[in-house]
């Protein structure tokens, strides 16, 4: 099981596994589960209950002292509580589309 503080990092591993498989929830309560993902929402990504500890997936401010050990950017880890700093928000890679795409579904 995994624990809380457990630092999170990229890979080329794709085989899913209670690291890297992450369940995606809403802050907004009247939300239900498999409505579609909005440009725009903010979501929590939440690991497995059981294995994966239904952990939250956190991001720090970046300091000189608080960072990531080899990309020296944000650092993100893992954590049992649920913050403001485990709200992500769904934005469109284009910069010139976040306007327009704001509140449409994403599409996969």
């Amino acid at each position: 099981q995994l624990v809380t503080d457990s630092q999170v990092s990229c890979s080329k591993h794709i085989q899913p596994c209670p690291r890297n498989v992450f369940v995606i929830g809403s802050t907004d309560e009247s939300v239900e589960i498999g409505d579609i993902v909005c440009y725009g929402q903010q979501i929590i990504f939440t690991t497995l209950p059981g294995e994966g500890g239904e952990l939250k997936l956190h991001s720090d401010s970046f300091s000189f002292m608080k960072h990531s050990k080899y990309s020296r950017e944000q650092e993100l880890k893992l954590v049992e509580e649920t913050s403001y700093r485990c709200v992500w928000r769904l934005l469109c890679f284009d910069r010139r589309d976040r306007l327009e795409t704001e509140g449409e579904p994403i599409q996969h």
